[in-house]
């Protein structure tokens, strides 16, 4: 069985979790999915944001490091190891996928800039462009996926590629050698999303972008597409 190595680099908390699933439950859901005949991953999960990270990079056929509250340049403790970490799956040519932060850590980690974005958040549901046509995505192809960030990549990492972008968000997919990354959460519903606008209002979120992000919640989503593409991904690189 293949072995699938979750980096958690934040928590959503005991409410949060209890309704809609723990981060792991969540990752583990996008990677093994219940709708196709594939071969589960073995999960082993790690905290990134507590010093856990694996040490036998030859035992993994997949990593996927997930999303935080946390930017990629600040100065927490754990961040520069786990963008070191980062680097060295990359050499040792493991499958990587991130996912919000995660995009942004893998990015961050192969040399580009991450900033906060100037228009501010982006919340809720978004129409993504496909790019460039990758595992499956069609070139043209519009998905629609659930945001929940302000920080965005700013530059291409060397041998990468932009294959998903938004009118909001230039740079929302990456793809490169054993790499594929993801700005918005596909493995976010819109009940969760719908949980994360109502913990930040009045703290996180002016009334305006609330309002705005709970009239986009109602579209369909394109989780399972995603779902499907990691897995295309994965069978892919496995035998390259």
């Amino acid at each position: 069985m293949p072995t699938a190595a979750i980096i958690l680099c934040d928590d959503l908390g005991h409410r949060l979790s209890d309704e809609h699933g723990a981060y792991e439950e969540l990752y583990e859901r996008l990677i093994n999915p219940s709708f196709a005949a594939v071969t589960p991953f073995d999960i082993e999960v790690y905290r990134a944001h507590e010093g856990e990270l694996p040490v036998d990079l030859g035992r993994l056929d997949l990593i996927v490091v997930g999303g935080s509250r946390a930017g990629v340049y600040e100065d927490h403790p754990w961040i520069q190891p786990l963008l070191s970490f980062i680097r060295s799956a990359h050499t040792a040519r493991v499958n990587l996928v991130g996912i919000c932060f995660g995009h942004q850590a893998v990015a961050a980690a192969l040399g580009a800039k991450v900033t906060p974005f100037e228009g501010g958040w982006n919340l809720a549901r978004h129409e993504y462009r496909v790019d460039a046509s990758a595992f499956g995505l069609s070139a043209g192809d519009v998905l629609g996926l659930n945001a929940f960030h302000r920080d965005q990549v700013r530059e291409v990492p060397t041998g990468t590629e932009v294959f998903l972008s938004s009118d909001r968000c230039a740079i929302a997919g990456l793809v490169g050698e054993h790499l594929l990354t993801f700005q918005p959460h596909p493995e976010f519903s819109a009940s969760l999303t719908e949980s994360l606008l109502a913990a930040g209002e009045g703290i996180r979120f002016a009334d305006e972008e609330l309002a705005d992000a709970r009239a986009r919640l109602k579209g369909d989503l394109s989780n399972e597409v995603i779902s499907a593409t990691i897995r295309t991904f994965t069978a892919h690189r496995a035998v390259v």
